[in-house]
Order: C-alpha cells, then sequence, then structure tokens
C-alpha cells in the first residue's frame, strides 16, 4: 500500500514534535516541551475500505531538562522557545510511578477509501495502556501527529 510506504518513510527518521499543557506553578501558567518520537516496527492490515496501520513507538522528552520543577522532577519549560532550543531527550518515565515501557506502545493510524484515494480517519492511541496514558496520549489525541500523516 501505497499510504503505508508513505508513514513508514515519515516515521524512518525520529519526529520530534511540539507540546504543551497548563500548569498551575509555571510562570505563564503553561509548560512546553517537545516529544521525540521514534518507530520501533510496524504492520498493515486491510480490510475493505479501511486500511490500518499499527506503529510501534517509543517516546522521549526535553520536559525533563527544563526550568519548571513538577513533584518529583522538571516537567518542562517556561517558554515555547526554551523548549524548541532543548534537544536533551530523556526516557518519558516518572519516578515512582512507571517503569520505563510507559515510554513505549502502539497507535493505530486508521484510513478509509474514499473518492479514489485513501484519507485519514483517525489516530487511536489507546490501544494499549502503555502510550495510551497520561499526557502523552491526550497530545498524540489533540492531532499532534496529523501535521505529519495528511
Amino acid at each position: 500500500n501505497a499510504k503505508a510506504k508513505q508513514i513508514d518513510s515519515i516515521f524512518a527518521k525520529p519526529i520530534i514534535v511540539p507540546a504543551s499543557q497548563k500548569f498551575s506553578t509555571a510562570p505563564t501558567g503553561r509548560v512546553y516541551y517537545r516529544y521525540k518520537i521514534e518507530k520501533l516496527n510496524s504492520a498493515m492490515s486491510v480490510q475493505g475500505l479501511t486500511a490500518s496501520l499499527t506503529l510501534k513507538l517509543n517516546v522521549s522528552t526535553n520536559g525533563k531538562a527544563g526550568d519548571v520543577a513538577g513533584y518529583k522532577e522538571q516537567v518542562g519549560y517556561s517558554d515555547s522557545t526554551k523548549a524548541v532550543l532543548n534537544s536533551d531527550f530523556r526516557s518519558c518515565e516518572s519516578p515512582g510511578f512507571w517503569t520505563d515501557e510507559w515510554c513505549r506502545g502502539d497507535i493505530r493510524v486508521i484510513y478509509e477509501y474514499k473518492d479514489n484515494r485513501w484519507n485519514l480517519k483517525e489516530i487511536k492511541a489507546d490501544i494499549e495502556n502503555r502510550i495510551g496514558l497520561g499526557t502523552i496520549r491526550g497530545d498524540i489525541e489533540r492531532g499532534v501527529l496529523d501535521v505529519f500523516l495528511k
């Protein structure tokens, strides 16, 4: 499938995506960080007019090198420029809460064949209990990856 090959080529190199969220102790009320998303492997299935590409991903963040402190560690940067300039990506795990496996998981990219072409229908980040938890899931579901997959 040409679309699966296109997505595989997009994920041939790590993708760096910006993210932010409300954070009460940050000077601006928001914390900024970036994710590095790396494809570990992929699998494609087609059933009728629906194609599903499952991507096993590893996610790291530069937020742990930031200037805003969270409960047990740094959680990000006080402004977006600082987040963009830093490339110190570390495991996304949180000490005392998760293992490193939380930083790995699957997302499913679903396409539908309509009007003589494959169209992105949705991205599901909740297909397993790893990457599907917490802010990573929220950032993916808010469309961070849509930019790269359309």
